[in-house]
């Protein structure tokens, strides 16, 4: 049985929190997998809605996955996304100061604010783009 959550971590903030698979949207991921997935996979920028400042650039692996979300071209956050235990500790020495992954099993989830202050829906926009990648990789398998 898969994992009913995914660990999710502010490492700007030190909020630890787990996302459950029950408040994934269908809808909302699916959109994430048009709009930023895909695009991303071919290379391009993703937008996380259809007209909007905000834009996504990131790098798709199958045992991890970072996203940076920009405002005008500016960065943000980074969103990593880990699926495998192999990839965890090099994901988490790019994209933090945490040392390892103690306490966090895959899939997890880290945010990394680039600015003082997100935007109020940033955090539950990464916990859809989570589960949206958590999707994408089982219909790989």
């Amino acid at each position: 049985m898969a994992k009913q959550y995914i660990d999710a971590v502010n490492v700007s903030t030190l909020q630890q929190w787990k996302v459950l698979k029950e408040y994934a949207d269908p809808g909302e991921m699916a959109a994430i997998g048009e709009r930023v997935l895909e695009p991303i996979a071919e290379g391009s920028l993703g937008k996380p809605w259809r007209h909007d400042v905000y834009t996504v650039s990131g790098d798709l692996g199958g045992k991890r996955c970072s996203f940076t979300l920009h405002e005008d071209g500016e960065p943000l956050a980074v969103i990593g996304v880990c699926l495998h235990s192999r990839a965890s500790k090099p994901l988490l020495q790019a994209l933090t100061p945490i040392p390892d992954d103690d306490g966090l099993s895959v899939p997890w989830m880290i945010i990394r604010m680039e600015q003082d202050t997100l935007p109020p829906w940033v955090e539950r926009w990464a916990e859809q783009l989570a589960w949206a990648v958590v999707r994408r990789q089982e219909g790989d398998q």
